[in-house]
């Protein structure tokens, strides 16, 4: 998405930062970041910061390829008995032992 934005919308970006950190202040009341909320969510639809907003602007992202892990399988090994004989790695004792 990255590759869409143009120099131009950098100074609106910068500004929607801004709410943003405004909105995460701390001192900052309940009444003000509703009012924050609403322009973050406005602003943020100019971006493609959700799924509508994508589709609006005709925005697709690719899906995640399929990840198979052949390492693991029925007769991969207990990751756990790789710690040898070590049966307490904790660097203190458990209650009750």
């Amino acid at each position: 998405m990255a590759s869409q934005y143009a120099e131009s919308d950098v100074p609106s970006l910068l500004t929607l930062c801004t709410l943003v950190d405004e909105f995460w202040n701390p001192d900052a009341d309940a009444g003000r970041r509703l009012q924050l909320a609403t322009e973050i969510r406005l602003r943020g639809e100019q971006f493609g910061l959700s799924p509508t907003a994508r589709a609006r602007l005709g925005w697709k992202i690719a899906p995640a390829p399929v990840r198979t892990n052949t390492r693991l399988g029925p007769d991969a090994p207990d990751p756990r008995t790789l710690l040898g004989s070590q049966t307490n790695v904790l660097p203190f004792e458990r209650r009750g032992q």
